[in-house]
């Protein structure tokens, strides 16, 4: 059986968290999909092109990566691939209360677990706000 895991985000830009997230789940899982996912409630700096854009060159010296930009729920998104996980990263104790309440609206929303992973010191400062607003990480 094959493993699968799904990292949703809005990329907004793809940051070195990102991809030591996805460094991690290399580890753990035979396919992992990156999908970025679309707010209404949000405003893009970037436009959705340009987030699959620079995702896909991001992610080219991974192996088993598929990138997807999905307009929907990301549970409904991993029922479509097969895959009963997100895999989440977390920097500190707001991120992990946020991801904890999400896992459990999608637990029982569609019966999607999620992991979650503490990102290393090296990432714990890292965001997508913080690399649009200063041009760097």
């Amino acid at each position: 059986m094959t493993k699968k895991a799904v990292i949703t985000g809005s990329f907004n830009p793809v940051t070195s968290g990102h991809l030591f997230l996805l460094e991690q789940a290399q580890k753990l899982f035979d396919e992992v999909y990156m999908v970025i996912l679309t707010n209404p409630e949000k405003t893009y700096k970037l436009s959705l092109e340009k987030r699959l854009s620079l995702l896909k060159d991001a992610v080219k010296p991974f192996d088993n990566v598929k990138i997807f930009a999905y307009d929907g729920f990301a549970c409904d998104f991993c029922l479509s691939v097969g895959a009963n996980l997100m895999l989440r990263g977390v920097r500190n104790d707001k991120d992990l209360q946020y991801e904890l309440d999400l896992r459990r609206q999608n637990l029982e929303y569609k019966g999607i677990d999620t992991m979650i992973l503490v990102t290393d010191e090296k990432h714990k400062n890292v965001s997508s706000t913080y690399v649009r607003e200063h041009g760097h990480e």
